[in-house]
């Protein structure tokens, strides 16, 4: 199984599914209240519009639901998604418009603040150029700081069909950014012991500094914990370490382009017991790897783990090597 499987892609699936026909697009009313990203936020939709996950295939994890939230509208052949994604960045509301303000400028979009309180602070890009050739064809997006200091964003798509009343999903689409309201979930930033929950018989116990997250992707017989330190927003920062448990794995650093024997051996521990890593780097491109595989049996016999590592930065694959030494099965 291959890190792309790990990371699902923006699939938004823009296949025609005609609904049947609204009037004026624009002025639509908005009843239809749908919860974001697992309850971050809230927004008022057109009472069409559905909650419809991505699909995907047999060997790809489901889509999880603090990370992502897919939204669909039709008119006809006119198809409008709604994508939501958790950013798993911080930013001060002065950088956040700074930076949004300055690639606004870049790709020629215009750069609206929505919303200003003492919870919420959204900037709103609105493209002024479109590509009719595109299968998903942005027409607006929305970032939004909540009061935790981190990010999401949600865009809005349409199909080429749908690109004929570009004007009026574009205003339709920021009357529904206007219904923000804040959510009932907040991002836990703080150092803390977490627990998770691993198949149905058992737990690991995981020490996380502070501003890091945990993600846990699953299909029936595998799943992958994803641990990651929030990056500054406008920075290439991010990076992931991933714990993939099932008996499928494979190695990523290939899709990298590296090979085997370029591999440094970095010692380690997991799971109380040593392990030799493979180490992979390339300083030019900003791209740092260690991973192997390990037996599973501590969770269940015949299982196989695998310990991915990718960063922008050495420094960081050491701090996630440190996590994964403290982890323990309960």
């Amino acid at each position: 199984m291959s890190i792309r499987r790990y990371l699902p892609k923006l699939l938004l699936l823009l296949s025609l599914a005609p609904v049947g026909r609204a009037q004026t697009i624009s002025m639509l009313a908005l009843p239809n209240r749908q919860s974001i990203l697992n309850n971050r936020a809230f927004f008022m939709f057109p009472a069409a519009a559905v909650n419809s996950a991505r699909a995907t295939d047999i060997m790809a994890a489901d889509p999880n639901t603090n990370k992502e939230t897919r939204l669909v509208f039709d008119s006809g052949d006119m198809r409008l998604v709604f994508f939501a994604q958790e950013l798993f960045q911080l930013a001060d509301t002065a950088r956040l418009h700074r930076t949004i303000a300055a690639e606004d400028q870049r790709s020629a979009a215009r750069t609206t603040v929505l919303a200003k309180t003492e919870s919420l602070f959204a900037v709103l890009s609105t493209p002024t150029t479109f590509d009719a050739k595109a299968n998903a064809i942005l027409v607006n997006s929305l970032v939004v700081h909540t009061a935790d200091n981190s990010l999401f964003r949600i865009a809005a798509y349409v199909n080429a069909a749908g690109l004929k009343k570009q004007a009026e999903f574009t205003t339709l689409t920021t009357r529904v950014f206007q219904t923000l309201a804040t959510g009932t979930r907040t991002n836990n930033r703080a150092a803390r012991l977490e627990t998770v929950q691993v198949f149905d018989n058992k737990k690991l116990l995981v020490p996380l500094p502070a501003d890091y997250t945990v993600t846990v992707d699953q299909k029936y017989d595998f799943q992958v914990i994803r641990f990651q330190r929030y990056a500054l927003f406008g920075t290439d920062e991010e990076g992931t370490f991933l714990l993939y448990i099932g008996h499928h794995p494979s190695f990523f650093y290939g899709e990298f382009g590296f090979k085997a024997a370029q591999a440094q051996t970095v010692a380690g521990t997991f799971l109380d017991k040593p392990v030799s890593m493979m180490q992979f780097h390339d300083e030019a491109r900003k791209t740092y790897i260690r991973e192997q595989q390990v037996p599973g049996d501590a969770i269940a016999k015949g299982l196989v783990l695998h310990l991915g590592m990718l960063s922008p930065s050495p420094a960081q694959l050491n701090e996630f090597s440190a996590i994964a030494a403290g982890i323990k099965v309960q």
